[in-house]
């Protein structure tokens, strides 16, 4: 486990969000569980001893896995119960879906759709402990994302399933700004169809959510500035995994350390949602300048755009930890994707330089880093 999870700074990390040790303590009776749990040892363990053998055993046991899946959730029935140990299986096979070694037949779109039926299944109903809690938080952490990507609004963002989140046993920050980025996806959605539709009324409107989009966003910024301050700087030297891919390249030359790892996870997906949505903000301003002919004045939202860029260079090697971890590289690479697109939009050599040198860095160590187009 020592090299799947992050190693931080001051404390050790909290294994609440994607714990998988306990199972090995409890009677497993689903056998899509078991499989993707040695999947994800074997990959581990291969990628990070480059051992072939390993790894041609974890694609093997990763197609078993999945088709484990789809007879295991095939054969449930609307308003069944929610399974703990078939939803850890989805999650923990997404997750060995990561790895280079599982890239290429790694399919996310019958993993979303995966999840997507499970908590459709399941049924709005309230969190009955720890561990659905701990599964529903980082299966819609999962689903947010691969919706916004898709620029499609998901049904985790209608209020009966926010009443879900509500009645998780124990929230902190986490809970709270997810509940507002959930409603993403469809606020992207709407953007784009203004967009292409070339539609006045319709980026009016994305606009006016947008506005409000960010404006809840803005509710936390006094808990995540704590993270964002000058004392939480440090030299890049800290985190020597991620300081050897850059090989002396100070475009960023000091980064944020961070005491807790959920807390760099919360602060990454404010940064995400974030940039996100103003990123969609300028383009929809853009597009609705060039249908009216009225320029926009846009040099103070590319300004916060500019200094969330930043913040997500200096947040991603506190994210990935001292000894580049695996789940925390997989945790890095939206917002790293973020960055790149960012920063080669913008013809900006040096900062984009220095992504792509991380963005090789976590391929190298064997996890498949996401490219393509964000917008």
């Amino acid at each position: 486990m020592s090299k799947l999870l992050p190693c931080n700074t001051v404390t050790s990390v909290p294994l609440d969000l994607m714990d998988i040790s306990h199972f090995y303590f409890t009677e497993i009776k689903q056998p899509a569980l078991v499989t993707a749990i040695d999947t994800l040892a074997l990959v581990q363990i291969g990628s990070a001893y480059k051992d072939p053998t390993l790894l041609m055993q974890a694609r093997r046991l990763y197609g078993q896995s999945l088709r484990q899946l789809m007879q295991s959730i095939s054969r449930m029935q609307p308003g069944e119960s929610w399974n703990d140990q078939i939803a850890s299986a989805v999650l923990i096979t997404a997750l060995c879906g990561s790895f280079d070694a599982l890239h290429q037949s790694a399919n996310y779109i019958m993993h979303g759709s995966g999840l997507e039926k499970l908590l459709q299944m399941r049924g709005p109903e309230p969190l009955k402990d720890s561990t659905e809690a701990m599964l529903f938080l980082h299966a819609r952490a999962v689903l947010t994302y691969h919706s916004s990507s898709l620029q499609k609004r998901t049904f985790l963002a209608d209020a009966k399933w926010i009443a879900v989140s509500l009645s998780a046993p124990q929230r902190d920050l986490a809970w709270d700004v997810q509940d507002v980025g959930v409603r993403l996806p469809g606020i992207l959605e709407k953007t784009h169809l203004g967009i292409e539709q070339k539609d006045p009324l319709r980026l009016f409107a994305a606009a006016c959510e947008l506005g409000t989009f960010l404006q809840e966003l803005d509710k936390f910024n006094e808990q995540v500035a704590y993270g964002r301050t000058d004392d939480k700087l440090c030299d890049l030297d800290e985190y020597p995994a991620v300081s050897s891919w850059l090989n002396g390249d100070m475009t960023f030359p000091q980064v944020f350390t961070l005491p807790d790892w959920r807390f760099v996870e919360v602060l990454g997906a404010w940064l995400l949602y974030k940039a996100f949505a103003l990123e969609m903000l300028i383009s929809m301003l853009q597009a609705a300048a060039a249908i009216t002919g009225m320029p926009a004045s846009l040099d103070d939202m590319e300004q916060d755009l500019d200094s969330i860029m930043t913040d997500i260079c200096r947040v991603l090697p506190a994210l990935i930890g001292k000894n580049g971890s695996f789940l925390g590289m997989i945790g890095a690479s939206p917002i790293l994707r973020l960055a790149i697109v960012y920063f080669e939009k913008r013809s900006r050599p040096a900062e984009l330089a220095w992504c792509l040198k991380m963005a090789a860095g976590i391929n190298g160590e064997g996890v498949a880093f996401a490219g393509g187009e964000l917008w």
